[in-house]
């Protein structure tokens, strides 16, 4: 249990046990890098990041990134990041995730459906994954899955719009990025990933439009 001053202000919204679920974050890009920072501000200890991008200077208006970070690969600037940020540690793979253990809570943070597709091969069914995530975005419209991948109901829920990537918009989920869009998805997810861990309560699909304040949650 973490006892550090930092975290005694959640205490009683979260349960400091949970903090040891090990945290599969794949893509470090808008989603990814804010997630991450968000889950180290929780005081999560088992962070795990792949990511095989650099960043780049466009990535610094939407992205968890600082000028010096240019060119330097994604997950060790993150790395860094955090480290100043939350005093914590993260593991970081400066690689495409091609496969592996996945255990506990897997993020998807990609920004394509083929990438997607790949992820969900080996996610799905698969019982040591106790909670599989999917943050999408585009602009002022974010979307957002939080399933079970072993259970059928939450399978046919997320595979009805896990459409073929001959299907995606060119510059698809992140072609048009603004930051308070990709802050407010990042807190969804990890909001959604501590009702899960705290009762199981989350919203299992959820679709915000911050130009107009649509919401749908299911």
């Amino acid at each position: 249990m973490r006892t550090d001053e930092r975290f005694s202000r959640q205490l009683g919204i979260l349960n400091p046990d949970d903090l040891r679920e090990e945290v599969l974050v794949i893509g470090a890009g808008g989603i990814g890098s804010w997630t991450v920072m968000m889950l180290s501000r929780l005081g999560f200890e088992n962070i795990t990041v792949y990511d095989d991008d650099v960043v780049n200077e466009v990535n610094l208006g939407y992205q968890f990134f600082r000028d010096k970070d240019i060119d330097r690969p994604k997950v060790e600037a993150l790395r860094d990041i955090i480290q100043d940020f939350s005093k914590m540690e993260i593991k970081i793979k400066n690689e495409k995730y091609v496969g592996g253990v996945y255990k506990d809570i897997v993020v998807c943070s990609v920004d394509s459906m083929k990438a997607r597709h790949e992820i969900w091969s080996k996610v799905k069914m698969n019982p040591l994954v106790k909670c599989y995530v999917d943050g999408r975005m585009g602009a002022e419209v974010m979307r957002l899955y939080t399933v079970n991948p072993t259970d059928v109901d939450n399978i046919e829920l997320y595979e009805k719009d896990l459409y073929p990537p001959e299907e995606a918009q060119q510059g698809d989920c992140s072609f048009k990025s603004i930051a308070y869009n990709v802050g407010t998805i990042s807190s969804f997810i990890v909001n959604n990933i501590k009702k899960y861990l705290m009762d199981g309560t989350h919203d299992r699909e959820l679709f915000f439009d911050l130009k107009s304040m649509a919401m749908v949650r299911r």
